[in-house]
């Protein structure tokens, strides 16, 4: 258990959900204001295909989420009991910024008549919430599935098995 207490930056990055939201934020600040992205580029043309790519970012998430939960690696079952607060914000922050950025194009279109800077502004904050959260996804994809791979891992003995040692071979 001692091996557990140890923090490492992966273990840091995984207790604290909230970095995705101030990563996105500065994605955000620098592809809108900085390059200007987005300012040649009618949101109609890329709100649903944004939308679409977000939903479909969620449903990835929720199937990793799902794996999560119902892995009988021993690593996981540990994990789920020890960082179970942990474990719940990230999921809960995953699957909300997630459907935040599906819902954030489609908002944008409502506002392209009356604001067209603000609809622009809310699809590239959704395009750079998705990269970022997908990131934090991917990183519990290969959590699982190193988890899994380790447990299915052949081990090696020690000593040999009981018939080896007989003489009668």
């Amino acid at each position: 258990m001692e091996a557990m207490k140890r923090r490492r930056v992966s273990d840091l990055y995984a207790a604290a959900p909230w970095i995705d939201w101030v990563l996105a934020a500065g994605l955000f600040a620098g592809a809108h204001f900085g390059l200007g992205v987005g300012q040649a580029t009618p949101v109609a043309e890329v709100a649903t295909p944004v939308s679409a790519l977000s939903g479909i970012f969620a449903a990835t998430a929720v199937f990793a989420c799902g794996a999560l939960a119902q892995s009988q690696a021993v690593i996981i079952r540990v994990a789920r009991t020890v960082f179970a607060g942990d474990m719940w914000r990230n999921w809960v922050s995953i699957i909300g910024a997630l459907a935040l950025a599906a819902a954030l194009p489609i908002l944008g279109l409502y506002a392209d008549h009356g604001a067209p800077h603000v609809a622009k502004a809310l699809v590239v904050f959704a395009i750079a919430l998705d990269v970022v959260v997908m990131v934090r996804v991917l990183w519990w994809v290969g959590y699982i599935a190193r988890a899994q791979r380790d447990e299915d891992a052949p081990r090696h003995r020690t000593r040999q098995p009981s018939w080896m040692d007989s003489d009668d071979r």
